[in-house]
């Protein structure tokens, strides 16, 4: 390629050649830029089986798809994510209920539940079962001589209400009942130590049936609380004011990659899921993933429940109507994206 330039100034000769050769390369085809994509910072706590729609929807290209760059961001518990959400560290959080998140929205705070990130099953395989040792309770009454028993659940979070509910329905008193935090890897061996009294434990931890014989499962929850509502996800202010139109293009690609989730353990998912959660194929091939409800519409019937409970409890400051917490416009846009392009290679 040929460029004349016409006697000038050394500066304006610059500009000239610059100019000339972009628009020649522009007119032969050569390729622009392209415009930079979107980040979005996600907290994941794997190997929860919960976040497998965003770990598929990443592996899948799907949020590349939609214009994004996911950052996924490993966090311990949903619980110490709430703040950097309020701030605007994250942008989206998969959590399970818990008195921080309706707190922060009666407090002012701009977050909002978007979408299903969960649920109990209603029959079939069981992801959450209440688990203890044989030598603690006999028809619901403790067998020990000891004032109160020890439970391991998250305090305020829906795996305590569904042991209450558990230990409610076969007549455990339950001011006899003391609840500690232990991690969910170390549950098991403190069961059968004598460490530990009871345990709300799930996927992938949970042992079905029971590996011990000194310990076994109390109750599903399938046969406590069917389908209940009992993971959320949840954006922050940036996604929900400043760029919805981001927060649109999120759900997206969250939505195809709840629909790559919900075919199930084909031999792509489990490779993809392993690599993830560092856990064994068949680990993840015999264990139960929790339902997630493919349009991504949440209950609110369980999340009333949830906050009728808490605030009973004393981990609410009040409790909120619908249109504090959920904000609808996220998964009503995904409907029309995947309702315009119909049922072709929309996944089963």
């Amino acid at each position: 390629m040929n460029l004349r330039f016409e006697p000038r100034s050394r500066g304006g000769l610059a500009c000239v050649a610059l100019a000339t050769f972009v628009a020649s390369l522009l007119a032969c085809g050569g390729a622009a830029r392209e415009a930079p994509r979107a980040k979005v910072r996600v907290a994941v706590m794997l190997p929860y089986l919960t976040y497998a729609p965003i770990v598929l929807a990443q592996e899948g290209g799907d949020f590349e798809a939609q214009g994004l760059d996911v950052e996924f961001v490993s966090m311990r518990s949903s619980t110490g994510a709430v703040p950097l959400l309020i701030s605007g560290d994250l942008d989206v959080l998969p959590a399970y209920l818990g008195p921080g998140l309706f707190n922060a929205i009666a407090r002012g705070q701009d977050v909002r539940f978007v979408a299903d990130g969960g649920r109990f099953a209603t029959d079939g395989c069981t992801h959450l079962a209440l688990i203890g040792r044989v030598d603690v309770l006999q028809d619901g009454q403790p067998v020990s001589s000891r004032h109160d028993l020890s439970l391991s659940a998250r305090a305020g979070q829906s795996s305590e209400l569904f042991a209450e509910r558990a230990l409610e329905q076969a007549g455990f008193p339950l001011d006899r009942l003391r609840t500690v935090a232990i991690p969910n890897e170390a549950e098991l061996a403190a069961l059968e130590k004598g460490a530990l009294d009871l345990a709300v434990m799930g996927s992938p931890w949970l042992p079905l049936p029971p590996t011990s014989t000194g310990v076994r499962i109390l109750a599903r929850e399938q046969d406590v609380l069917p389908g209940f509502q009992s993971t959320v996800l949840v954006y922050g202010p940036r996604l929900l004011e400043r760029e919805p139109e981001v927060g649109k293009q999120f759900m997206v690609a969250y939505l195809e990659g709840l629909r790559r989730y919900n075919r199930g353990k084909t031999r792509e998912n489990l490779e993809v899921l392993s690599r993830a959660t560092g856990l064994d194929p068949g680990l993840l091939e015999r264990t139960c993933w929790p339902p997630i409800g493919e349009d991504g519409r949440i209950d609110p019937g369980s999340i009333q429940e949830y906050q009728v409970w808490a605030a009973r409890k004393g981990y609410l400051d009040q409790l909120l109507p619908e249109r504090r917490w959920w904000d609808p416009r996220f998964v009503d846009h995904a409907a029309r994206i995947f309702g315009s392009a119909g049922t072709e290679g929309s996944g089963p």
